[in-house]
């Protein structure tokens, strides 16, 4: 049993060497920026990391209001759509109750 030998030393720099941490404690000082970082620098749009990000938070506010924008155009454009009688297949208006083909509006109503 006094044949095990245990190198408690080396394991724990390993352990530390893969969190990216220095042996003194603190981070090490590698910074990875990412790709679109990167395409900010190479357009010029962007001298450091933190005008980079800036500019990507910008960005990203301005991609959800154009979606919101988008959203709220598309809800209400199917809205003001008018279904006529005489729009809807034969085959389908049969299938449908009497009630609900009684309360669809026809074309015929609408020129008088």
């Amino acid at each position: 049993m006094s044949d095990v030998i245990f190198d408690e030393e080396q394991k724990s720099r390993q352990s530390v060497e893969m969190l990216g941490r220095s042996p003194g404690g603190g981070a090490t000082k590698r910074e990875e920026t990412t790709f679109f970082t990167n395409l900010l620098f190479k357009l010029g749009l962007a001298k450091n990391k933190r005008t980079a990000q800036i500019i990507l938070f910008a960005f990203a506010i301005v991609m959800f209001g154009f979606s919101i924008y988008i959203y709220m155009s598309q809800a209400s454009a199917t809205g003001d759509t008018v279904i006529y009688k005489e729009d809807i297949p034969p085959q389908t208006l049969e299938r449908l109750p009497r009630d609900m083909v009684s309360q669809m509006p026809s074309r015929k109503d609408t020129l008088r």
